[in-house]
């Protein structure tokens, strides 16, 4: 058995102080197909990772994770912030603007909100509603078109 939770240095919290509490990856299979869409992750794992700040897919297989972590970045997360949490490098917002008509942070807005800020925003977070549109517009470049009659080598 592996020694060591996945996030043992990646993220700052403790992990399970029992060695047996680690599980695999892979046997996360709780289900839940009504946060997973709303958050737009595929699972638990993807769920976990992405909150943990792991947007690429890894072999499920190798890793583990503790029961804190699990329990903490899985279904048992939990947040008590009502105002928007979106930085204010894209929000422009100078002070937390609150979240009274707010969407929630999906896998897609905390991956913009990483690539652009460095930070990482944990999905299921108030985000002001207004700035999902803000987000795709300014944030995301557009991608050339690709003539496929004249495709480019």
């Amino acid at each position: 058995m592996a020694s060591k939770c996945i996030f043992y240095k990646k993220i700052n919290s403790v992990c399970s102080a029992d060695k047996a509490a680690l599980i695999k990856l892979s046997d996360c299979q709780q289900k839940n197909l009504q946060l997973f869409i709303k958050l737009g992750v595929v699972n638990e794992v993807d769920l976990i990772l992405t909150r943990g700040g792991i947007f690429n897919g890894i072999d499920e297989t190798k890793y583990y994770v503790c029961n804190d972590h699990r329990r903490k970045l899985g279904f048992q997360w939990r947040t008590n912030k009502v105002a928007c949490v979106v930085p204010s490098e894209i929000s422009g917002h100078n002070s937390p603007a609150k979240a009274q008509d707010y969407n929630v942070i999906t896998k897609a807005d905390a991956i913009v909100i990483w690539r652009k800020t460095n930070l990482l925003v944990e999905i299921g977070s108030r985000m002001y509603i207004l700035l999902r549109v803000l987000i795709i517009i300014t944030v995301v470049p557009l991608q050339p078109r690709v003539d496929i009659d004249n495709p480019i080598d």
